[in-house]
This record gives C-alpha cells, structure tokens and sequence, in this order.
C-alpha cells in the first residue's frame, strides 16, 4: 500500500512540477526568506523596512500557484490528496504573509504619531509600503477626530471659542490638541528592549562601536542576548536574525 501511494504520489508531483510556472526552487527560497522577514518583524520593537520584493514576489508566485492547482484540479479531480496537500502548503505561505503585513499595521497603531513622522523622512527610504502610508494617515486622521469631539469640544466655552474670531478659535483647538497629543499621547518605539539573536554568518571578532567595553566573538550558530540596536546593525548586514 505504501508503495502505490509513494509511486502515485511521485506521479502527480512529476505532473504538476512540468507544467509550474515558476520552479519549486524559486518559491521555496521565496518563502524561506519571508519566514525570516516575518520573524524578524514579530519579534522586533521597531517598525522595520518594507520588504516589497519578497511581499510581491510571493504574492505572484501564491496567484500562479493557486491558478496551477485550479487547472490540475479540473483535469485530473481523482488526485484529490496530492492537490489537498498543494493547497494546505499555498495557505500555509499566506498565513506567514498576512501575519507578516498585519505585525507591521499593529505597529504602526501602536506608535502612528511616531511613524508619521517618519513617514517623509528622505533619511529613512522604503520604510513603509504604499498601503501603510495610507493605513497611517487615514488612522492619525480617526483618532485626532476623536480626541477632538470627544475631548475639546467638551471643554468650558470660554477655551473654545473667541468672540467674533473663528479662526482664533480653530487656532487654539489646534494647539490645545497639539499639546496635548505631543505631551501625553506620543508613544516611540525603543530600541534598547533586549532581544535575542542567532548568528548565521561567520563574523569573527566584532566590536559595536565602543557600545560594550568587550569585542564579541562571533561565529555561526551562536546565540546572543543583546540590545535591539546592536542587533539590527547585525541584521542589516545579514549576519543575524532575531529568535
């Protein structure tokens, strides 16, 4: 029995690797390195850069394989388990995406003043995806909406308005909810929570910047307790990745 599934199993893989659109290596790098910008993103307190080639090349490559299944669905429907086991591992690729994409949006909720800031700082490209810079604005304009109907038009008269000046008035609206926004809402992100690391390349001795009175001998496999800036110079030179 094992064997006629093994050699049935074996079959269909031959039929639907012939007619891929894109080769199972690609999709399986693809995915591999999504995984890592995933858990990097999940376990870091920062927003980190968008990474747009990898998000929209597996998009691509979900659609055609999605559209591949569909086709060797309608051609051959008796293979049921091995298109069952294709599209359980299709879902299992778009669950690490959306986990991905919705991490980042929490983030952004979570500290919107912070990143709208940042959202025109020519320092600091490719920061966010086109659909989180509207997500961005659209929140900030919702909740300053809020505070406004909920907060300073509940105030006394006399701080809402100025006799026979609307504009005064919107003026002082607007620095009342300046304030009180910039004093006591503005929540930053800190980079100094402590993470953990796992080197992936061998690095040698590494010293960051007089940030530790001790150089770190660095090879790969190690794990490291560190700060989350020390770890993100790691990881923008593709040394390490957070656990």
């Amino acid at each position: 029995m094992e064997s006629i599934l093994s050699s049935h199993m074996s079959d269909s893989k031959s039929n639907f690797e012939s007619s891929q659109a894109y080769p199972t290596e690609n999709i399986s790098d693809t995915n591999e390195q999504m995984i890592a910008f995933w858990s990097n993103e999940r376990l870091s307190p920062i927003l980190l850069a968008y990474n747009k080639e990898y998000v929209d090349g597996l998009t691509s490559l979900i659609e055609e394989q999605t559209l591949e299944i569909e086709r060797i669905n309608e051609e051959n429907d008796k293979d049921l388990l091995f298109i069952t086991i294709l599209q359980t591992e299709v879902e299992r690729i778009k669950f690490i995406l959306r986990s991905y994409l919705r991490c980042r949006l929490g983030k952004i909720e979570a500290h919107y003043q912070h990143y709208h800031e940042l959202l025109y700082n020519p320092r600091i490209p490719d920061q966010f995806a086109e659909h989180e810079t509207s997500y961005l604005n659209n929140y900030k304009q919702l909740v300053e909406g809020h505070f406004n109907n909920a907060i300073l038009n509940q105030l006394p008269q006399v701080l809402q308005t100025f006799p026979d000046d609307d504009e005064a008035c919107n003026l002082l609206k607007f620095m009342i909810l300046y304030l009180f926004l910039r004093i006591f809402l503005v929540n930053r992100p800190s980079d100094d929570y402590g993470v953990f690391i796992k080197i992936i390349q061998d690095v040698g001795t590494y010293n960051f910047n007089d940030a530790m009175p001790f150089d770190l001998q660095m090879s790969v496999g190690n794990l490291f307790f560190i700060k989350f800036k020390h770890a993100l110079e790691l990881m923008d030179k593709g040394w390490a990745r957070l656990i």
